[in-house]
Parts: C-alpha cells; structure tokens; sequence
C-alpha cells in the first residue's frame, strides 16, 4: 500500500481535483494517471489499485473536467488539461524522474494521445474507449482520433484490454497496434483490469521503462 496520501488540485482554471499516492521509499518512476470518465478517485475499487501501484511508483491521478470533485464541464479541453498537466508535473513535483502515462477507458486514449510530449517515457491504457457520451463526443473524439495520425510514438505503448470488449474498441486497439512500433498488447479474460493481477504487472512494465530510461541518460 501507499504510505502517502497526499489531495492535490491543479491550479488552473477550471481547477481540476488530484491525488498523490507515493511509497515509503523515494520512488523511481512517476506515473501519471487518469481514470474513466465514469469514475472518481473516491471509488473504492480505483483506490485500492492506486495504492497499489504506489508500492513502487508515485503515481499522480486526476480527474478531468466536470468529474468527481474538478470543476467545469466535461469537453474536448480534458485533452489539452492532460498535455498541460504532463508538462507541469517535473516543476510542480520535482525531480528527473522517468514519466509514465496511464488510465483507464477514456483516460486511456487521453494517455495515449498525451504521450508525444517530451520528457514521457511510456504510456499505457486500460480498456481504452473512444466512445464518450453526449453531444461533445463528435469533437473529444476527433481531438483523440488524431492520434492515429501523427508521427508514431518513439517510446513503448502497451494496451490492456478484455477479450470480450466492443468490436469499435477492438478496431481500435488493433489499428493502434498496427501503426505503432514499439506497441504491445496483453489480453485479459476478466473485464475487472484494477484487480490483481494487472496493478502488479503495470508496476513491473513502468519499472523496467523507468531503468531503461535512468540507463540511457
């Protein structure tokens, strides 16, 4: 389990809501985490799978735009509040540490899509979904669906997904695959990817791209 539990909000407008989870021991990777629209840093489930991953890994989780306790509405912006965020976060945590991204359904793509800013050392995404709700999903999901077509990732990508999931999503995660090249996949026959094994597996995936990245430095 974590040993600190620390509320954080990030101080642009709207305020966004955050929570920092970070182990005994200084860790060696920072992640950062978003979760699906449909969730909040209060769920028990999440919380449980944070704590867990910050055994190792300080982990920074947000919720975005009209979420939880963040403030405004949820729309296309989530996506420039996550490029901002990952920008922020070596002045506004310190250290050189290697970053990784992650999340899970919407926050999932939003990692992904986030992963071309400098200083991000892998990103992954849990059950990723381009499939938001309401009548800001046309343009959230243009503002994602850029991503298939910029220049391919030069850092690991891995996603995480039930066998059983959406053909939409399934179409996704192999076009995702199929264009970029140090892309990697594992499959689960659960739909539950915050229960063990996946935090254990995520620590150990975040912490070899975090020594390969000390290594080369």
């Amino acid at each position: 389990m974590a040993s600190l539990v620390q509320d954080v909000w990030l101080g642009w407008g709207p305020r966004l809501r955050g929570r920092r989870f970070a182990p005994w021991e200084e860790a060696a990777v920072r992640l950062v985490f978003c979760p699906d629209r449909e969730s909040t840093l209060d769920d028990p489930l999440l919380l449980r799978f944070l704590e867990s991953l910050a055994e190792e890994l300080e982990v920074i989780a947000w919720e975005v735009r009209g979420q939880g306790a963040s403030g405004g509405r949820f729309g296309p912006e989530v996506l420039d509040d996550a490029r901002r965020l990952v920008a922020e976060t070596p002045t506004r945590w310190g250290g050189e540490k290697p970053l990784v991204l992650g999340g899970s359904g919407l926050g999932g793509w939003l990692a992904l899509a986030a992963a071309d800013q400098p200083g991000v050392s892998g990103a992954f995404a849990l059950a990723a979904s381009l499939e938001p709700a309401g009548p800001l999903a046309p343009v959230l999901a243009e503002a994602l669906e850029a991503t298939f077509t910029r220049t391919p990732l030069a850092i690991p990508t891995l996603l995480v997904d039930p066998r059983d999931q959406g053909a939409e999503d399934e179409a996704r995660a192999r076009e995702w695959l199929a264009r970029e090249p140090r892309a990697s996949r594992a499959l689960s026959a659960s739909r539950d990817l915050l229960l063990p094994p996946w935090d254990g597996m995520l620590r150990a995936w975040a912490g070899a791209i975090g020594r390969a990245t000390t290594a080369r430095r």
